[in-house]
């Protein structure tokens, strides 16, 4: 296994199991040492050895496991803060963008307002164009009877 790409839990945990397991066979073996030869004074100092050693061994355990969980909740602080920190920028994105497209809708709400006053006001002068229309075409009309009538008399009185 290669330790650097482990992370920082997973290494906790192999150190935190692998201290238990040297304990605990530690701890076996001085009871199996003692119950296998008869108690002698070298006998006990032996075991006396082999349990100060399991000792130290889960005292040293023990620290590294502290290590472990100190550096593990400075990492977890730190990336509490780095999510934190993206959480706020992702607001403040969120809000600008909120913001523009609010803007972006009220000027388009205006544009077709402005559309619609306008095509109403056309809508006015196509009308009004639409009744002088009729009425210049109704002038026409009669002018053109009148000069039928004009061109009538002058032809039947003989004026050219």
């Amino acid at each position: 296994m290669d330790f650097p790409t482990l992370a920082d839990w997973q290494i906790a945990l192999i150190t935190t199991i692998s201290g238990g397991i040297m304990g605990i066979t530690t701890s076996l073996v001085v009871k199996w040492y003692e119950r296998r030869k008869p108690t002698r004074v070298s006998d006990t100092e032996y075991a006396k050895q082999i349990a100060d050693a399991a000792s130290d061994t889960v005292t040293v355990s023990q620290k590294v496991i502290d290590l472990l969980d100190a550096r593990l909740t400075r990492e977890r602080e730190y990336y509490d803060k780095v999510i934190e920190r993206l959480n706020h920028d992702f607001n403040d994105q969120l809000a600008e963008m909120k913001t523009e497209h609010d803007s972006t809708i009220s000027d388009l709400q205006s544009r077709i307002t402005k559309g619609e006053k306008e095509k109403e006001n056309l809508s006015k002068q196509v009308a009004q164009l639409t009744l002088e229309k009729e009425g210049l075409q109704r002038e026409v009309t009669d002018l053109q009877e009148r000069l039928k009538n004009y061109d009538g008399l002058n032809n039947s009185t003989g004026a050219k």
